[in-house]
């Protein structure tokens, strides 16, 4: 294997591993919020739903055994989206008693989840709840982005060599020193920052929920705009792009 095949298998590893801890993160984060918020608040964020009757619909073709959970009332706004993994419960304690499973369909009136074994009895009941788990659908996409990225070679993707640090010839440009328009950074944000002023062509940042990323990107984009550059900013969803927008907006940058 070459140099680049090594530092591919690297570079996998590394980021699996933190795809791996990140998803961890973002479970604990959901438990603390079934356990101290009440499932009309939770369902209010989007990330329950309450109030349903289970019908048992049979097996699909992989062997999963499938309930459709519905409702008179319409869902409404919500978080939850086919692939993610959901935690199904009855009584009051959700986490002592629900059982994990996968949604595989979704409409205004009626979800349907795929369950490995086969469900206990009580999937039949009525004023059942569903709680949004994981987002593995956001996981699953991360995954098999580094996936192809192993396998497409430099010649057709030139910023590979960048992104495992092989291009010898790309120059960091020196950076003066930084005013920060948030104080309130701590030293690893401020450091992120810093370096991506000071990298010409490609920086990440990456971490788990809660650790300040948007709010490093925030001030990222504040001292370009400082330098009189212009900057577009995307995400993968309106809201966090309103959430950009409002940052900047709060910051005087409006």
């Amino acid at each position: 294997m070459n140099h680049t095949g090594r530092n591919s298998h690297s570079y996998l590893a590394v980021f699996r591993e933190a795809l791996k801890r990140e998803r961890e993160a973002q479970i604990a984060v959901m438990r603390q919020e079934i356990r101290t918020l009440s499932p009309e608040a939770r369902e209010r964020k989007g990330r329950a739903l309450l109030g349903l009757s289970g019908k048992y619909v049979g097996r699909e073709v992989g062997g999963f055994h499938l309930v459709r959970f519905g409702r008179e009332r319409e869902f409404g706004e919500t978080e939850i989206r086919v692939g993610d993994v959901v935690l199904v419960s009855h009584g009051r304690e959700p986490l002592r008693s629900g059982i994990e499973g996968t949604v595989t369909e979704i409409t205004p009136r009626a979800i349907t989840v795929a369950f490995p074994d086969f469900p206990p009895p009580w999937v039949e009941r009525r004023n059942l709840r569903i709680d949004l788990y994981v987002n593995d659908v956001a996981f699953r996409r991360m995954e098999e982005a580094l996936t192809r990225f192993a396998r497409v070679s430099p010649e057709v993707y030139p910023l590979k060599k960048v992104l495992l640090g092989e291009d010898d010839g790309v120059s960091v440009a020196p950076l003066g020193e930084v005013t920060f328009a948030d104080r309130d950074l701590n030293p690893s944000q401020q450091e992120a920052v810093r370096k991506a002023l000071a990298e010409p062509l490609l920086f990440l940042v990456h971490g788990p929920p809660g650790t300040g990323k948007t709010r490093t990107i925030l001030e990222y984009i504040l001292q370009e705009v400082r330098q009189g550059k212009k900057v577009l900013a995307t995400a993968d969803s309106n809201t966090a792009c309103d959430n950009l927008l409002l940052g900047l907006v709060e910051r005087g940058s409006g």
